[in-house]
């Protein structure tokens, strides 16, 4: 007697097939999302226009254009990307990893932990902080605290950026380091100038200001 496969059972067979062949889809499946947006202007994630309450998964892209503002949630902790601003998500050793690849990034830290990465720094929050990141050139960033302290590390290097405090931060090889010319080590030569100053040649206007509530 000829046996009939029911439909069902066959897409579900072919379906599983295509996982197994594509791991990159299944994981992209079963992940969950690490976020949500809250307030957006002239933003997209993933190259598609963003909108309030879309869901922010490891691996999106966020950016703004010249005028725009995004503003997004973890959990408990937000961050809120300025004018002409490009982030990439991913998963961290604490909490969400942001990359931040142009631009300028204000962050809260409140009970949700976030890592954010700008060249090669890598910058965690402590608890209940709040500061903000810029790239300023291709070795350069600022980096300001507005509440808290803020844990830097540059190739193993810690510098701990206190409340009220902001640095510019120029990255250097390391001398006489052999691993250099292959894009080894680095060190930062960290000057400390105004957070006043800082918050104003950024460009972080009142209208800007008005969106975020941290």
């Amino acid at each position: 007697m000829r046996r009939i496969v029911p439909a069902l059972t066959f897409g579900a067979l072919i379906f599983c097939c295509a996982l197994l062949a594509n791991p990159a889809l299944a994981a992209a499946i079963v992940s969950a999302p690490v976020g949500v947006v809250v307030a957006v202007q002239g933003a997209t994630v993933s190259q598609i226009n963003a909108q309030n309450g879309s869901s922010l998964y490891a691996g999106d892209t966020l950016s703004t254009d010249a005028t725009g503002s995004l503003r997004v949630r973890f959990g408990t902790s937000q961050l809120m990307l300025g004018p002409a601003t490009v982030v990439k998500l991913a998963n961290g050793t604490h909490g969400v990893k942001v990359v931040v690849t142009h631009g300028i990034v204000r962050f809260s830290a409140s009970g949700s932990p976030i890592e954010l990465r700008a060249l090669a720094a890598i910058i965690q929050p402590g608890d209940d902080a709040s500061g903000q990141v810029a790239i300023v050139g291709p070795s350069e960033f600022q980096i300001g605290s507005t509440k808290g302290n803020l844990n830097v590390d540059i190739d193993g290097e810690d510098k701990v950026v206190a409340e009220s405090t902001a640095y510019d931060v120029t990255l250097e090889p390391v001398p006489g380091d052999p691993q250099t010319a292959g894009g080894g080590r680095v060190k930062g030569l960290w000057i400390l100038i105004s957070l006043i100053a800082l918050i104003t040649a950024l460009g972080l206007y009142a209208a800007l200001l008005s969106c975020s509530k941290f």
